[in-house]
Formats: C-alpha cells, sequence, structure tokens
C-alpha cells in the first residue's frame, strides 16, 4: 500500500505503516523517522520483535474531527498484537498517536518501542527536556546526558511529560498524555545526535484491550523552549489539572501564609540503625545526635530578633528515633528531645512568634522495625516478591503499598490532634519525585495510575484540615495537590552530586509552566553549587530568576538577610503572576532575564553575580 497523506491546515504528514516511515512537514521544516530504526516489541520469551516482522493490516481512520490510519501488526508465532493508531486533528495541527495490545495473556511484553524515533541529524537546533527544572541540550553538545530514573515519565528525568527538539527555529514536540507507564530515553552520542525514543511500560506486569498508551506531536513552524513551556500549559489546562497557588489558597486559606515567607529546615534527631548503609562503624558515637525541641525554639526567638517577621520551621528527625526511621509509626515525638511536651511547646512557639510549625513525614518508606508492620501491607510484584533495602537511617525497609498510605495518613494525623500538637504543615516526603509504584497483592492492587490517585489523596486530606503541603520536588502529576516544594533545582551530570557540572544549558522550563501554581525555595545565599546547582552557580540567582522563595536560618550575616529579604520581596510581588518568557542575554548563558506578568523582569549575570530586578508595571 502506498502511504498515507494526512492533511490539516498548517501540516502535511505522510505516513506508510508497512515500511514504517513517517514524515510531518510544517512548512518550514519536514521531520521524518530516523533509518534505520524500527519500532518493536521486547518479549520475554521471544526476543525482540521488529514491526517491520509483522504482518501489517491498514485502513483508513476518520472522524468527524480526526483524519487518520488504522494499522494493526500482528506476530504469529507470539500472538501478540498491536493495534496502532495515527491521527491528525483538522482543526490544531496535533498528530496523536495511541495502540493497545491483544494476545499479551502470559504477561510476555516488557516494553513497546512505538512510535519511531523522529532524526535529529544537525548543527543548528536544541533539544528541551523537563530533566529537573529543565534542559536546553545544544545540538552536537559534547557532553552526556545522564539517566537518574530509567528515564521514566514523571521523574525527575522528566518532571513533565513531554520533550521536544528545535531545528532551525521549528518545532517538533511529543506529549505523553498517557505518563503513568511512558519513559523516553535520549540517545546522545557526545559531540553527534540526540534521539528521543519513546517506549512503554506494561500496566501491572501485561498490556490489555483497554489500556491505551497515547502521546501527541505538535510541530510549529517557529519555536524555542518558551513556546514548548506555554503550549504544555494550554495542554494541562484544557485536561483540568491546572491549579493554581490562588485556588489552593482559596480551599485552604492558611496555604497563603506562604506568600514571602522564607524556610528554616532543620532537625531533631538521628539515630542510624546499625544495619543501614550510613551507620560509621569506626566511629559508632557519630551515629546518633540529639537537639532539643527547645533548642529549635531558641533558633526561632533569635531569627525573629534578627528581624524575619514571617518564617515557615520545616523539621526533621522529631519521631521517637528520629530521621528516617521506625515510619509510619513515630510516635511518641522523641523522648530525648523533649517527647509530646516539648513538640506542643515548639509548634505553640511557632505561633506565638507569627511563625508556622511544619514537619517531615514519610508514607512509603515502611521499615522493617515499625511498630505496625506487616508484609501483607507491602506492594509487592506479580510472584509476590517486595523490594528491600537499608540505604537510609532506618535500616531495613521495603516500600507500602500505596493504597495503604492514605489509611496511615489519618490515623498519624488524628494522633497529633490527641496530643494537642498543632501541625500548620506537613512535607511528604518522595511523593513527587521517585517512580510511580504498583502492587499485585490481590487485597489492594494498584496501577501506576492509581498510585498517583492515592498520593494525592494524602495530600488532599491534610489540605482539608487546613495544614500547608509540601512534598520534595515537582512531579507534575501529583502537583494540584499540594502547596510547596523542597526544591526544584537543575540537571547536572551525576544524580545527586553538590558539585557537579550543568547537562547542557539549565533553563527554567518547570517555572515556565508552573511558576504560579508551586512555591520551590532555593539554597545557596552567598555561596555557588550545592545540591543539583552547578559547581559554578549562585542557587540564589536561580530563586530571582524564577520568582521562587529561599532558605534561611538564624545568624545569618547582615548581607545574608540583606540579599533574602529581596528574594520575598520579589516572590511577594509575582507569586501568583505567570512566568512570561526566559533568554539567555545576547546569547550568552552566562547572561539570562525573565520576565514575569505584569512587567517585572529579572536580570542576572552568573559570573559576577550581579542582578537587577526592575518592578516597571505601567
Amino acid at each position: 500500500m502506498s502511504a498515507y497523506l494526512l492533511k490539516s491546515d498548517h501540516l502535511t504528514v505522510s505516513y506508510d505503516p508497512d515500511l514504517l516511515l513517517f514524515s510531518a512537514d510544517n512548512g518550514v521544516e519536514v521531520w521524518r523517522t530516523k533509518p534505520g530504526v524500527t519500532p518493536y516489541v521486547t518479549s520475554r520469551k521471544f526476543g525482540s520483535l521488529p514491526f517491520s516482522d509483522a504482518k501489517c493490516e491498514s485502513s483508513a481512520y476518520e472522524t468527524g474531527t480526526v483524519s487518520g490510519v488504522k494499522a494493526v501488526y500482528s506476530f504469529p508465532e507470539s500472538g501478540i498484537v498491536v493495534v496502532t493508531y495515527l491521527y491528525l486533528e483538522r482543526y490544531d495541527n496535533t498528530l496523536h498517536c495511541e495502540f493497545f495490545v491483544r494476545g499479551d495473556i502470559s504477561s510476555d511484553i516488557e516494553f513497546i518501542h512505538w512510535p519511531a524515533p523522529l532524526e535529529f541529524n544537525t548543527d543548528n537546533g536544541a533539544t528541551v527536556l523537563p530533566k529537573m527544572q529543565g534542559v536546553l541540550l545544544p545540538a552536537r553538545w559534547d557532553g552526556k546526558v545522564p539517566c537518574y530514573q530509567a528515564w521514566r515519565m514523571l521523574s525527575r528525568d522528566y518532571y513533565m511529560p513531554f520533550a521536544g527538539q528545535i531545528r532551525n527555529g521549528s518545532g517538533c514536540m511529543m506529549i505523553f498524555e498517557t505518563p503513568w507507564d511512558a519513559c523516553c530515553f535520549v540517545d546522545h552520542v557526545p559531540g553527534g545526535d540526540t534521539t528521543l525514543v519513546p517506549y512503554w511500560r506494561p500496566s501491572l506486569g501485561h498490556y490489555s484491550v483497554r489500556d491505551r498508551r497515547k502521546l501527541s506531536y505538535r510541530f510549529p513552524e517557529k519555536a524555542d523552549y518558551n513556546l514548548f513551556a506555554k503550549i504544555y500549559r494550554t495542554y494541562v489546562r484544557e485536561h483540568g489539572d491546572f491549579v493554581t497557588l490562588r485556588q489552593k489558597f482559596e480551599a485552604n486559606p492558611n496555604a497563603a501564609y506562604m506568600i514571602g515567607t522564607p524556610i528554616v529546615h532543620d532537625g531533631i534527631c538521628t539515630m542510624i540503625h546499625p544495619d543501614s548503609q550510613a551507620y560509621n562503624k569506626e566511629h559508632p558515637d557519630w551515629n546518633q545526635w540529639v537537639c532539643k525541641f527547645s533548642t529549635i525554639g531558641e533558633k526561632m526567638e533569635k531569627l525573629r530578633r534578627e528581624g524575619f517577621e514571617k518564617a515557615y520551621l520545616h523539621l526533621d528527625g522529631w519521631g521517637k528515633k528520629g530521621y528516617d526511621r521506625l515510619h509510619p509509626d513515630l510516635f511518641p515525638p522523641c523522648p530525648e528531645a523533649g517527647g509530646p511536651e516539648g513538640m506542643k511547646d515548639l509548634s505553640d512557639k511557632c505561633r506565638e512568634l507569627g511563625y508556622r510549625f511544619g514537619i517531615h513525614d514519610q508514607f512509603r518508606d515502611y521499615y522493617f522495625e515499625a511498630d505496625s508492620f506487616d508484609l501483607d501491607n507491602v506492594a509487592v510484584d506479580e510472584a509476590g516478591n517486595y523490594e528491600c533495602y537499608n540505604v537510609w537511617c532506618g535500616g531495613p525497609q521495603t516500600f507500602m503499598c500505596p493504597e495503604l498510605c492514605p489509611q496511615y495518613v489519618r490515623r498519624n494525623y488524628k494522633t497529633f490532634d490527641e496530643l494537642g500538637i498543632q501541625i500548620d504543615g506537613t512535607y511528604l516526603d518522595v511523593f513527587s519525585v521517585v517512580d510511580l509504584d504498583e502492587c499485585f497483592n490481590e487485597k489492594h492492587t494498584v496501577t501506576r495510575k492509581d498510585c498517583v490517585k492515592y498520593r494525592r489523596e494524602c495530600y488532599d486530606y491534610l489540605n482539608n484540615k487546613g495544614i500547608i503541603t509540601s512534598s520534595e520536588e515537582a512531579v507534575d502529576c501529583v502537583l494540584p495537590s499540594f502547596v510547596l516544594c523542597h526544591h526544584a533545582p537543575l540537571a547536572v551530570d551525576e544524580l545527586s552530586s553538590t558539585n557537579g557540572k550543568a547537562v547542557g544549558l539549565p533553563i527554567p522550563l518547570f517555572t515556565l509552566v508552573y511558576h504560579d501554581c508551586l512555591i520551590v525555595p532555593w539554597f545557596g545565599i552567598g555561596t555557588r553549587g550545592g545540591w543539583h546547582i552547578p559547581a559554578s552557580d549562585s542557587g540564589y540567582l536561580y530563586a530571582l530568576l524564577t520568582g521562587g522563595t529561599v532558605y534561611v536560618g538564624a545568624g545569618m550575616s547582615d548581607e545574608g538577610s540583606r540579599l533574602a529579604r529581596i528574594a520575598l520581596d520579589l516572590q511577594e510581588k509575582v507569586w501568583d503572576k505567570e512566568l512570561l518568557s526566559h533568554e539567555f542575554i545576547d546569547g550568552n548563558p552566562r547572561k539570562q532575564r525573565s520576565v514575569f506578568e505584569g512587567g517585572v523582569s529579572v536580570t542576572v549575570d552568573f559570573d559576577t553575580e550581579e542582578f537587577n530586578i526592575s518592578y516597571d508595571l505601567s
């Protein structure tokens, strides 16, 4: 069969499902299938099954709004059938790709690589990745692109489920519309080509007719990373998942306290389990320390005397054996630090000072020594096995089934109520950064899509209690349900590096989409580098560029306090404003400018650390 031709107002698509050849012409550039690369199925029993070896039956696919192709690929030996649809919306130039599978009865399929990747062989262009805060990867970039979390959507590799490329000023953008099981491998050769390779994981071990995987393409005639961000922002709005801070504050008025508020990060206790990898056998006395609740209160009093009228305390390690231990059974609060009475006094002290009291909490890591530990509550795979780690302070642990997490949240926060300890804010660790979990236990079976629902249910319960909700980073599937994150920093050449080099050129891609939906604090007043801040850069300047808040502490220098107040004043003026654009001034990546809705602009120089904030609101 010859190729199908699909046309809309500004796009012409040619597609040959037999030869697996595709091209999209937007009048400026033609984007084509990468030569020599074919989609394929990865089978446990049969190995790699290329679509080119399958029997293909195709037909036109038409509705009142779309024009496209249905192509059915049959693999006779395995009994697997992949039913694909590729169709063009006539009215908005969006190209959709979706598929479902028949015949995966024995859960044989590991991955499906479809559609085929597009060619990007150019000296003039860039790849745009929502890898953490955002990456602009110039064509022929001579560095590597590290993989953080297996290239999974909704992880540090992709805070937001899209990716795109720009060639000669024209764009190709993919949005993964069913992101829970989606991945996109970044095949980058240092100094050479960059190829984006979409692929899909099974859900609960298999692919079914009811479970369609979908992604869509847009091919704007003129594009940059700002446009990609705005396309995705519009997409999220249209699908009802865009919740602004103003809307969150209307639902939970207490959360509005965070406008113009710095974050104080402190801790109470660490008691490292002897079986933890973190345990120091050479110096056993280094494995335990305690700071009394009253001591933290004194620090907060000092901060108030230093002129900070507002502050949000994020307190780690308040449980009976301290940080990252015994979850979810932390009560009573650390006896050595003052117990329930000491924790209540600190909470009360914060509000007396005009501050807010927030705590670190955890409802995914499930520790074997927890009082209520039960293997029947654990997330298990198809064979009934569960993961086991001993990386963190609490030693041996696994993961709780996501369906049960909201139950434990409700239990624990009722305990706080019974103790008379007012919790103003809660940080639910890892929910907004780690991979989405599955569970095969027939009592509480959970898909990755279900996992999003249960994580959001935890936040929503706390929001309903008037508690300021926060989490670790800024993965957007749970973003509608929380107000504050711990950080949303930058991609560097090694995961969790505190002295890394930037991957490509850092850009505030996440902030261009979501600035008015989430409060993002930054470390780095008076310093360069830090956790996922390039060693050459000031995190403080990123706070200004993105209109974020900052971390502070008692005993800061006068200059540090002055800089903090500048950032807080800016955040107070732009918290509900869209970040309209970001640019490299005169093409110099060390000099950057952000422009917010309402006319506020910020210019920074990462070499000299000079900055300018213009409040021209005329």
